[in-house]
């Protein structure tokens, strides 16, 4: 009798210690993580270039080099990570989702938009019939505080290459200003080409 208690209560207890860490998990809203691993894989392979212009104030400049790396990729798409913010537990609830379609092509939109005061204000994921073929991700950031205020529209762009789909273009648009110094605006818009 005492060991039919004793499997009772132990079986009871990881029961309900199963069903606690189940809801614990946090669904993930849109990968980008993922996303962002998955491109920096296929770009390497297909051993992709990079030319960037940079636009700061009315400064320009251009560059053209090669990522030889995952950890090159991965320094390059780094301001992208910030779109990961959308799956964090604690935003769980605070983005309301829609999907539209896009009145200036055939795309769908899966727009997850906040009014609360976080970072990423919105996601915006462009896809054709499916959302497994990406079309274009944005993301727009704002910030403020007592010393500054900052707002950037984060863009990736995505195409069907030798039947995957794959990033090739990325841009980062946005502003700066300094409560007691000079407000900066910048463009950086970056092109891949795939060999």
């Amino acid at each position: 009798m005492r060991l039919q208690t004793l499997a009772i209560f132990v079986s009871a207890v990881l029961f309900f210690a199963c069903q606690q860490k189940q809801n614990t998990l946090v669904k993930t809203v849109f990968p980008i993580d993922s996303v962002l691993t998955d491109q920096i894989k296929n770009l390497l392979a297909a051993k992709a270039s990079i030319n960037k212009t940079v636009l700061m104030n009315d400064s320009l400049e251009q560059k053209f080099f090669t990522p030889t790396d995952s950890v090159e990729w991965s320094d390059e798409l780094q301001i992208f990570g910030q779109l990961s913010a959308i799956n964090r537990p604690i935003n769980k609830d605070a983005y309301v989702e829609q999907v539209l379609a896009d009145t200036a092509s055939n795309l769908t939109i899966r727009s997850l938009k906040t009014t609360n005061k976080l970072p990423l204000r919105e996601l915006r994921i462009y896809y054709l019939e499916s959302a497994d073929r990406l079309k274009r991700i944005e993301g727009v950031i704002s910030e403020s505080n007592a010393l500054y205020s900052s707002a950037r529209i984060l863009t990736l762009h995505f195409s069907a290459v030798n039947n995957k789909t794959m990033l090739t273009a990325y841009s980062v648009r946005g502003g700066q200003h300094m409560i007691l110094g000079d407000t900066v605006q910048f463009e950086v818009n970056s092109s891949i080409q795939i060999q």
